[in-house]
């Protein structure tokens, strides 16, 4: 037997890689930068810290911290505008809902959409393409295989 997931649980900050159903490539940041403002980007797996993110709950929606920079994942500017990319952001101590991600199951096992508790827009892979470095940016949705994550532990 199998069971399906219906919501994430995650009740201690713990590293994850957020994989690309499309591209099978991670969420990075643009160049490895450790600067607010820097752009997410999908990138081949190399397994380094600036692809690791913490998922820690913040009320019924989700923080995603880089291990890296330290910086969270969030819609820059509290944009409401489908195609804006996303950014890596200073974030606070209580994280404003541009700062949170809403994940929803998808049947498939690990997988989900993530929607931005500000804009409801989804985490999106810009134009709907393979290609290394593409933006992730939020878009309307649900949509396809370009707006689907699997959410895999790293150890």
């Amino acid at each position: 037997y199998y069971v399906v997931p219906d919501a994430l649980l995650v009740t201690t900050a713990s590293k994850f890689k957020i994989m690309s159903v499309l591209s099978g490539q991670d969420v990075d940041v643009a160049g490895t930068s450790m600067s607010p403002g820097a752009g997410l980007v999908q990138w081949p797996d190399f397994n380094a810290s600036h692809q690791w993110w913490s998922v820690v709950p913040d009320g019924s929606n989700y923080v995603l911290t880089n291990q890296y920079s330290g910086l969270v994942a969030g819609d820059p500017g509290s944009s409401t505008t489908p195609g804006q990319q996303l950014q890596q952001l200073t974030g606070s101590g209580s994280a404003p809902s541009n700062e949170q991600w809403l994940f929803t199951a998808l049947p498939t096992v690990y997988e989900y959409n993530l929607s931005n508790g500000y804009s409801g827009l989804y985490m999106d892979v810009y134009g709907d393409t393979a290609t290394p470095g593409a933006a992730i940016d939020q878009y309307t949705g649900p949509g396809g295989a370009n707006q689907q994550w699997i959410i895999v532990p790293t150890s």
